[in-house]
């Protein structure tokens, strides 16, 4: 636990404090603060108190019995007392860092307790060392040494690092984990070979653990025969962590990686970049194309947006998914015959993003999310109310992403609701909070596209919202994956993955002086560009999906270029958003 944790703390239990707040305060971004509530969360969960809960436009909720937690505090020290096992935990990690000798004393001195404290727990450190393989060894007048394979070393430091966040710090920087996963992230597309998130998560705590011990001169010196097939994808990863950091490349590193990729598991067929903002985008087109199809206005239903797009992300982004043979979706298809040729019909919209056809499951699937929007818009349910068989696959309607391992879903709208409630939560902030009159310019001199997306993202990038690699992201975006980001007549929503240098979510918007081609045929000429920062792929959700319905009027298009100030541009969102009816 660092200094800034202990100093949250410290003020929670005096006042009340935003995640934004916090965030100022300290120079770092939201994200972080959510970090640190989450490691302060541990600590009360382990004392038996009640946790931290953050509400609508990032409230932090402290409850009554809060200021007990500062009673576990050495107010001398930036470390909570830990318990017996993380001090014996810590002790290891300790001997194991330190190349030489390390003495009793320091071990003592850098965990905050007495000498007398680390010999009472001597025993335990070597008998929890060697169930990892590490032998603790002490030698009068000299201290503590530990002996094992570099393997088993590393190993230990991956295990209690993910388990324990205390750890955390003792690492890697966040610095450090932050290149790591860029690199990681970059390597995946170039290969276009993407881990599992369990897999991904484990090769990045070792990749952190690998370049600490790197820096602290050791590497994997003992004989590893390397798995071919993940070779090049090994050393890709080693030399993209080697550009950025002074250590030396050793071919035992990139065997030894090839071998923990082998066991690895991939995605398969993965077609898209990690863009949930395109998803949507997609899930929007096909939504207005749809209503126009049957001829029946599914635009404004959230639920319906929310949930196509939560399973599009999942069926075009990861492995094929193996649906179950279920008749009573067989039944729900082959009495709306109708909705599924017209889903055929609306299918361009998916596979012009998209290098595969559709499996006819897929369509079947897609089509009962549009049977499900059509029956809750005539508050007919008995369709839906049925009993589906699936084991390892997706609640299919409810579409959470995750997966559940389950023999029953009785697919009810109500509960469906419900576990959407409980996981997107109820804290998106609406699109007037996200696009605030600071966050809007008029009248401005653009000379091409490019240009408009730098003048719209700089008042992000001014606030610390974004770094510049995310709006050269933005850029090589739109040149690779076309102008797909042009979602109304003359209004274009750029956008990038949310790992390529965002900090804090939110949106600005720039009206041009003279409109910009993007090469979006009949959208063209764009006169407004409005940048999002996504963090993820839930909390920009409402206002984009506002924004996005309010774009089909024309009126409100109409407004906005006459709008004299950007004060009066808010206002007009403001307004029209108010109207909005669900």
């Amino acid at each position: 636990m660092n200094k800034r944790i202990v100093k949250i703390m410290q003020i929670l239990a005096k006042k009340n404090m935003t995640l934004d707040m916090l965030a100022e305060k300290y120079g770092v971004t939201t994200r972080t603060i959510r970090n640190d509530i989450n490691i302060i969360n541990e600590l009360l969960y382990k004392y038996e108190l009640n946790t931290l809960e953050l509400k609508n436009g990032g409230i932090i909720v402290v409850a009554t019995d809060f200021a007990k937690i500062l009673k576990c505090i050495d107010k001398d020290f930036y470390v909570y007392r830990l318990s017996k096992t993380e001090r014996v935990l810590m002790a290891i990690a300790l001997i194991v860092d330190i190349r030489e000798y390390i003495t009793l004393a320091t071990v003592a001195e850098i965990l905050c307790v007495s000498r007398a404290t680390i010999i009472n727990d001597l025993i335990d450190i070597k008998k929890v060392a060697i169930s990892y393989g590490i032998t603790i060894n002490s030698y009068r007048h000299k201290g503590l040494i530990a002996d094992g394979t570099e393997f088993d070393k590393r190993w230990f430091l991956v295990k209690v690092n993910s388990s324990y966040s205390f750890m955390n710090s003792f690492i890697s920087s966040d610095v450090i984990k932050k290149m790591i996963a860029e690199i990681l992230y970059e390597i995946e597309h170039t290969h276009k070979k993407f881990l599992m998130e369990r897999a991904q998560s484990s090769i990045y705590q070792y990749l952190c653990v690998m370049l600490k011990r790197n820096l602290r001169g050791y590497y994997i010196e003992e004989k590893v025969e390397a798995v071919q097939e993940y070779i090049v994808l090994a050393e890709d990863i080693i030399r993209g962590i080697l550009q950025y950091n002074e250590v030396e490349y050793k071919i035992g590193e990139v065997y030894y990686l090839s071998v923990l990729l082998s066991k690895c598991r991939y995605m398969e067929n993965q077609t898209f970049n990690v863009d949930s903002v395109k998803i949507q985008i997609i899930a929007r087109k096909f939504i207005s194309k749809i209503s126009e199809v049957l001829d029946i206005n599914l635009n404004n239903d959230y639920n319906f947006f929310n949930n196509l797009s939560a399973h599009l992300e999942y069926m075009l982004m990861s492995e094929l998914i193996p649906y179950a043979d279920n008749t009573a979706i067989a039944e729900v298809i082959e009495e709306n015959v109708a909705v599924l040729e017209a889903v055929k019909e609306c299918l361009d919209v998916f596979e012009n993003y998209s290098d595969r056809i559709l499996l006819n499951t897929e369509i079947d699937y897609i089509t009962i999310h549009v049977c499900t929007a059509i029956e809750q818009n005539n508050n007919k349910m008995e369709k839906l109310e049925k009993e589906i068989n699936l084991n390892e696959v997706l609640v299919i309607i409810s579409t959470i992403i995750e997966r559940y391992s389950v023999s029953k879903a009785e697919i009810v709208m109500p509960e469906i609701e419900k576990e959407l409630t409980q996981y997107f939560g109820k804290t998106s902030p609406r699109l007037q909070e996200l696009l605030s009159a600071d966050h809007i310019r008029v009248d401005i001199v653009c000379r091409d596209w490019k240009d408009a997306i730098w003048k719209s993202a700089e008042i992000l990038l001014n606030k610390k919202y974004i770094d510049e690699k995310y709006i050269y992201a933005m850029i090589n975006n739109i040149e690779k994956n076309g102008p797909y980001i042009v979602i109304a007549p003359g209004f274009a929503l750029p956008h990038e993955s949310i790992d390529k240098g965002t900090f804090k979510v939110g949106m600005s918007l720039i009206r041009l002086a003279e409109g910009v081609n993007f090469g979006a045929e009949e959208l063209d000429p764009v006169k407004f560009v409005c940048c999002l920062s996504a963090i993820d792929s839930i909390t920009h959700l409402k206002a984009f999906f506002n924004l996005i319905n309010l774009l089909t009027l024309k009126e409100f298009r109409d407004d906005l270029s006459i709008a004299g100030s950007a004060t009066e541009i808010f206002d007009i969102i403001k307004r029209y958003e108010n109207n909005i009816k669900y």
